[in-house]
C-alpha cells in the first residue's frame, strides 16, 4: 500500500508520502503464521514488526509473538506476547508488553455455565 497526502501549513504546502507492506506467511504443518510489516514515509521513522502466531489443542489455545523496531529510535522498541483458551465453559486470557520504558501484563476471564432452558 502507498499513500500520498497533502498538508497546508503557516509556510505553504506540504506533500508527504507514506508506505506500509505486510506479509502473512501461513506455516501449515504447524497451524501457525509468521507475519511482517514495514511502514514509513517521507518525514518520518520507518518501522518494522515481525510476528509468529497459531493455535493448538483442537484450536481452542491462539498465541501471539511480536517485536517491534523504529529505525533511529531506540525507545521505540517493544516485544509482547499474548495467549487465550477458549474452554467449553468460558475463556482466559493473558499478556506480556515490554519497551524501553514500560512493562505491561493483562490478564481476561470470561463465560461461565452453560445451563439449557
Amino acid at each position: 500500500m502507498t499513500e500520498q497526502t497533502t498538508s497546508r501549513n503557516g509556510s505553504g504546502n506540504r506533500k508527504e508520502q507514506q508506505y506500509g507492506l505486510w506479509v502473512n506467511i501461513p506455516l501449515s504443518t504447524f497451524d501457525m503464521w509468521a507475519s511482517t510489516q514495514v511502514q514509513g514515509g517521507s518525514g518520518r521513522d520507518t518501522s518494522y514488526m515481525a510476528g509468529l502466531n497459531g493455535r493448538a489443542f483442537d484450536r481452542q489455545l491462539n498465541w501471539n509473538l511480536r517485536q517491534n523496531i523504529t529505525q533511529g529510535n531506540s525507545s521505540a522498541q517493544s516485544s509482547s506476547v499474548d495467549m487465550d483458551w477458549s474452554g467449553a465453559y468460558g475463556n482466559i486470557g493473558g499478556g506480556y508488553n515490554y519497551s524501553k520504558n514500560s512493562r505491561q501484563m493483562n490478564a481476561q476471564i470470561s463465560g461461565g455455565p452453560d445451563c439449557p432452558p
